[in-house]
């Protein structure tokens, strides 16, 4: 016997079932790749970022090395034409006869290339010999030199560099002037020739777009690996990067006078960490351009042909010139474009991973909880023999084990229940079959005092002669009557409760039993009784 019904109400609208806005299943698998995805991305931006600041510190840290190898070599370049001079420089106009000296001085110039014109000025700052390369040699001019800054500034600082100059718009040249040990001896004057600096900034291994170049204090181009910008004395002054190197390099060195503290190694800086737009950029430091860190003056530079780059440079001693050299920043960062693609490669090959992982992981939190709803729909429905199997070896499982024995526990009180229902109805049967049984012999008992009463009814109806006596008669034959009625109607319930009568269900006039119940009960409804 099942106990588990439902009403009209909940057999006609079945089961409630609530609206859902999503899935399980795919809120699992989106939330899992999503933070999967995320947690990639930024790792790798963090990773990306830091990898272009350590390869624009890398290419800064290589372009000083290469700036400050150049600033060594120009410096020992200059520093070695002064002791070759300098034998020579030591020996006064009268120490010599001139055919020595012509000899003496054409082998300075076979032994120095750069060097293109010697000149010797005694004490008195008159020249007394001149030779040139390109130039017939004059000996005994006398020519006066003693106020030009070459014999002056040598004389009061034992050297003089002279500033940069064109010779017939042509190639860069400088004076060079070296004063005696004696004071006799005098100043010996050279003309230098700087295209030989060339040379050693175009051993600067800098790539397919990178560049290398000399600037004097004043910024003006000296060397660099494109001569035609050399001859056509191209001003790169007007370059950030280089302004801001010059600007200290005016601030302790005199071109005039050549003089000034002129250091050869100097500090490295990059981009970002200079230091505020106000702060001045430090001796030697390299500039950066491009993508990464700020975009300030102090951090973006561009070359002479607007390229963003990232640059550094040496000072060389002891000309207060300044070796620059360049690397665009694209060929800088390069490398990290073989390492972008990669780490895209890894961000799909992570993706597709993840997804693939939160379908598995997603699917076996999905499918123990669908069987869940689906067990409970079927208890729910009075099926209480359905048994939810999962075998997950988690908290899912325990659920399960709970359900069954709830589903258990709801089956066994029923089935207790319908137990119980079918004693008490059996009980109820015998009950109501001893009920009949004893209607039964008790109407048969009543049918004989009231058939006795009903002879001595009709026999008082003879024996009364008023009206309101036979009236009295009357209406006891009809009591008699209606208890005679009512007995064998108990006889017949009796007999419908035990199964021997079946019910004919009809239509009848309602009129005879209305009188009957006035003939019953008029007398008392009116109290005359």
């Amino acid at each position: 016997m099942n106990f588990l019904r439902r009403g009209p109400a909940a057999r006609k609208q079945g089961p409630v079932q609530r609206k859902v806005r999503g899935r399980l299943f795919l809120k699992y698998v989106t939330l899992f790749v999503t933070v999967v995805c995320l947690a990639l991305l930024s790792n790798d931006i963090l990773q990306l970022r830091f990898s272009t600041r350590d390869y624009t510190a890398m290419s800064i840290r290589i372009e000083q090395g290469q700036a400050e190898t150049a600033a060594v070599k120009i410096g020992q370049f200059v520093t070695e034409i002064e002791g070759q001079i300098g034998w020579i420089a030591h020996l006064a106009w009268t120490d010599s006869t001139p055919d020595e000296w012509r000899f003496d001085v054409a082998r300075l110039l076979r032994q120095v290339p750069p060097i293109i014109e010697f000149a010797k000025v005694d004490a008195s700052g008159r020249e007394r010999l001149r030779i040139s390369r390109f130039a017939p040699e004059v000996v005994g001019s006398l020519t006066d030199r003693s106020k030009e800054p070459a014999f002056v500034e040598a004389l009061a600082n034992k050297a003089y560099y002279g500033p940069v100059y064109f010779r017939v718009e042509s190639e860069p040249y400088m004076t060079l002037s070296i004063a005696g040990v004696r004071r006799d001896a005098g100043v010996s004057v050279v003309e230098l020739n700087l295209k030989f600096i060339r040379d050693v900034i175009s051993q600067l291994k800098l790539g397919n777009g990178g560049r290398a170049y000399v600037v004097d204090a004043g910024g003006r181009l000296i060397a660099h690996s494109d001569l035609t910008m050399v001859l056509n004395r191209t001003d790169f002054s007007q370059l950030g990067h280089v302004r801001r190197a010059l600007a200290h390099v005016s601030a302790k060195w005199d071109p005039v006078r050549g003089q000034g503290h002129a250091p050869t190694r100097e500090l490295t800086a990059l981009p970002g960490d200079i230091g505020s737009p106000n702060d001045p950029i430090s001796p030697g430091s390299a500039v950066g351009g491009g993508s990464t860190g700020p975009t300030d003056d102090e951090t973006a530079t561009e070359d002479i042909n607007g390229r963003q780059i990232l640059a550094a440079h040496a000072e060389i001693a002891p000309l207060g010139w300044r070796v620059f050299v360049e690397t665009p920043v694209e060929e800088a960062l390069a490398p990290l474009d073989a390492a972008t693609r990669r780490t895209g490669l890894v961000l799909v090959a992570a993706l597709i991973f993840a997804s693939l992982a939160g379908l598995f992981l997603a699917r076996r939190m999905v499918v123990p909880i669908r069987a869940l709803v689906s067990g409970a729909a079927r208890i729910g429905s009075g099926d209480l023999g359905q048994r939810i199997s999962i075998r997950s070896g988690d908290e899912f499982e325990i659920l399960g084990a709970q359900f069954n024995s709830m589903a258990t526990q709801l089956q066994d009180s029923y089935a207790t229940l319908e137990r119980k229902v079918d004693e008490r109805t059996r009980e109820l049967e015998l009950a109501n079959l001893a009920k009949s049984r004893f209607i039964a012999v008790a109407s048969h008992d009543l049918r004989q005092p009231l058939h006795a009463l009903g002879l001595f009814v009709g026999q008082l109806r003879g024996h009364v002669e008023s009206i309101e006596g036979r009236q009295l008669v009357e209406r006891v034959d009809g009591a008699v009557v209606n208890m005679n009625e009512l007995f064998t109607a108990l006889l017949d319930i009796s007999k419908l409760d035990a199964g021997v009568l079946v019910p004919d269900l009809t239509e009848f006039p309602v009129d005879r039993l209305l009188k009957r119940m006035e003939v019953t009960f008029a007398a008392i409804a009116l109290g005359t009784w």
